[in-house]
């Protein structure tokens, strides 16, 4: 797998892609100042798993995601998500 660290503007980023060109495994990612905004796993491309969001003032959201749906009340709802490339234009 190819590890990817990519400055995203205001936010940064660290994840790996399969050999799929998918990011698969541990995600972070940062906000400008360096600190760690949000983190979780991707399972060939699709959020998996618990994922936790930091907020400025350090509170913490933990959602939990089944290969892209997130677990809510006993029901997995579809997210959409903007993939990201590494591809040049």
């Amino acid at each position: 797998m190819e590890k990817i660290e990519i400055d995203l503007g205001e936010h940064s980023a660290s994840y790996s892609l399969d050999d799929h060109g998918q990011i698969h495994g541990p995600y972070q990612e940062y906000n400008k100042d360096g600190k760690l905004i949000k983190e979780g796993n991707y399972k060939h491309g699709k959020e998996h798993g618990e994922w936790i969001y930091y907020s400025s003032a350090g509170e913490e959201t933990v959602l939990n995601f089944n290969e892209g749906c997130l677990l809510l009340g006993g029901v997995a709802w579809p997210v959409v998500r903007p993939e990201l490339t590494t591809e040049e234009s």
